[in-house]
């Protein structure tokens, strides 16, 4: 597992990656590219993903981790376009390895809802986050335009990926952004 969306490695690094994979006889690779920190894959139906998404303003280091309040005070971006995913892809295929993409949702979505705020709970505008870590804001849940964007992305990674699996993640939702949302509290109750 490579996760490029908090540290963006670069398409040589990858395919460093996958030749020491196919050296000891792996063949899955799990390509976590999406998540609160960065968004590292072009979607071609929403630029902004990768203009705004694919930066942050600096990084988190430091001893203790995600804990440490130390910024590199360096602003740190990349993204893959769609024709770099394919090389990368073939290039995995060649040495026997397939690729699992995570495309994070519903939680872990902050560089999607920085690009696009009409995607969060919150509907508030929102930087990509500095900090590791739990994000500022939640996919949206009762807004059909969510789902129409999570079925456009998911449709072009299918397009993109010959695997049979694409990992969505699913983890450390806070739930206090769907409760601060009236049109969420609004479902809820509804749906009971």
């Amino acid at each position: 597992m490579l996760d490029e969306a908090r540290y963006f490695k670069g398409m040589e690094q990858v395919k460093m990656l996958l030749d020491e994979m196919a050296y000891l006889k792996m063949n899955v690779f799990h390509w976590h590219l999406v998540d609160d920190q960065g968004w590292r894959i072009e979607i071609k139906k929403y630029p902004k993903l990768t203009e705004i998404g694919s930066k942050r303003k600096s990084t988190q280091i430091g001893p203790l981790q995600w804990e440490s309040p130390i910024q590199s005070e360096e602003p740190h971006e990349g993204f893959y376009n769609q024709e770099q995913i394919k090389e990368i892809i073939n290039y995995a295929a060649d040495r026997h390895i397939t690729i699992v993409p995570e495309i994070e949702m519903p939680g872990h979505s902050t560089a999607a809802i920085a690009s696009y705020s009409w995607l969060g709970a919150s509907k508030k505008e929102i930087e990509v986050p500095i900090k590791f870590g739990v994000g500022k804001d939640v996919y949206d849940v009762t807004n059909p335009r969510v789902y129409e964007f999570l079925t456009d992305v998911l449709d072009e990674v299918i397009a993109l990926f010959p695997s049979k699996v694409i990992h969505i993640g699913g983890d450390e939702v806070k739930y206090n952004h769907w409760k601060a949302s009236t049109s969420v509290l609004k479902y809820m109750n509804k749906k009971n």
